[in-house]
């Protein structure tokens, strides 16, 4: 139907894309240089937006001064945009506890920020991937640091709040969620990688693949 491509002369990825309901569409990445934004350094996350026939609307850019990029993106059933990834240092308002941090953001359809949220340890964290249900409520995927590397499933309220976290993993070896999805019943469905066993499952070897289940 149409191909649209764009960039800046540094290294540029769009790694993740949805769909509202009135056929507009969102994607997610990295850059390093500027779309149409001042370039903070080290790699830039980015949200473009687009019509349906492929004509750009906004594109917002953001970050800190260090390796920053979007990993994951989701539309609500009210057209909001959910954005998920990884910092290293604090966006405004929000607090760096070191190395990377996640972070979602909310943004309106217009590319107006509602409400950041940032986390993690002093070591590595990262936001993977993001789903919404129908309420609005908000499930981010990736990985934080304990002990070693855990899997991550985060729920917020449509506000930003905190409503759990789980952790899988605590194995001493490295373990990463990636994709989310909820279903019709609330129940999340996670997926990931895990170099070791977990939850008593057998372990073939290197990194193996995963999928989990959890109640709302």
């Amino acid at each position: 139907a149409w191909t649209v491509q764009f960039g800046t002369a540094g290294a540029d990825h769009s790694v993740a894309v949805a769909v509202t309901s009135q056929d507009r569409i969102v994607l997610a990445g990295q850059t390093y240089g500027s779309l149409g934004a001042p370039y903070l350094g080290g790699g830039d996350a980015f949200v473009r937006n687009y019509r349906s026939n492929g004509t750009h609307r906004w594109t917002r850019q953001f970050g800190s001064t260090g390796s920053d990029g979007a990993s994951g993106v989701t539309v609500t059933d009210t057209n909001r945009i959910i954005i998920a990834g990884r910092v290293s240092g604090a966006l405004p308002g929000q607090t760096w506890r070191g190395a990377s941090d996640g972070f979602v953001r909310k943004m309106r359809g217009d590319g107006s920020t509602a409400w950041t949220r940032q986390f993690g340890s002093s070591l590595s964290d990262w936001a993977r991937g993001v789903a919404s249900d129908a309420a609005g409520r908000i499930y981010v995927s990736g990985r934080i640091y304990v002990s070693s590397n855990d899997a991550l499933l985060m729920k917020l309220w449509s506000n930003g709040n905190s409503a759990w976290i789980r952790r899988a993993g605590g194995n001493g070896v490295d373990d990463e969620g990636r994709g989310v999805a909820v279903d019709s019943k609330r129940h999340v469905n996670l997926v990931g990688m895990s170099n070791g066993p977990l939850g008593g499952q057998p372990w073939q070897g290197s990194y193996d693949a995963w999928i989990r289940k959890y109640r709302p």
